[in-house]
């Protein structure tokens, strides 16, 4: 009898074949990272405002207990001291706090450390202040390491979305991480309002 031995072939991929997958592959890269990218941005936009959100909220309590507005956000986690600012009650002029108002001081006021929730979802230090009246409804604040935050809110589109109103705000530089006076620095910056100037 005869006896056959069938031998296997090693089968594997041409080279043609893998470049033809990794020309596959490319192209759905190429098309999907622009739409990934934009999900996270988005992402982090409304991590950002919900953040600020829950910040206004615990200002807006600290309002409640001392009956004047915080001069920096360090305010909410940190007992207050007569020789640091704060914002008037109803005109938001710039003054002390008195020793009533340190007295009253129930914090803190948010959960988490200063520098938790002193940042924005890209790492940028957030900022409270007031911004004036028009034209350029310039705001003016510290951000928690007590340095000066100056920019045109009316560049800022979240700005134009709240109507353009005077008053309190918290304030980050967005997506860029920057801080600018003008154009489309100032346009990607995020601002919450905490409430309005009366006078």
């Amino acid at each position: 009898m005869f006896s056959f031995k069938i031998k296997k072939i090693k089968e594997g991929f041409t080279l043609v074949e893998i470049m033809i997958v990794l020309v596959i592959l490319g192209l759905l890269i190429a098309v999907a990272l622009p739409k990934v990218s934009q999900v996270l941005s988005t992402g982090k936009i409304n991590a950002t405002r919900t953040s600020l959100s829950s910040l206004a909220k615990a200002i807006k309590n600290f309002n409640a207990d001392t009956s004047v507005w915080p001069g920096n956000i360090v305010d909410l986690m940190n007992p207050l001291a007569v020789t640091r600012p704060c914002y008037h009650s109803k005109s938001l002029a710039v003054s002390n706090y008195s020793v009533t108002q340190v007295k009253n001081w129930k914090g803190p006021y948010m959960d988490g450390t200063t520098s938790e929730i002193s940042v924005d979802a890209w790492g940028a230090r957030v900022a409270l202040g007031v911004v004036g009246s028009g034209p350029d409804y310039v705001f003016t604040g510290k951000d928690s390491e007590g340095n000066a935050v100056t920019f045109n809110a009316k560049d800022c589109d979240t700005f134009k979305e709240l109507g353009e109103v005077p008053g309190l705000y918290l304030h980050s530089p967005g997506d860029d991480t920057v801080t600018g006076n003008t154009g489309a620095i100032a346009k990607d910056d995020i601002v919450i309002f905490v409430t309005g100037k009366l006078l």
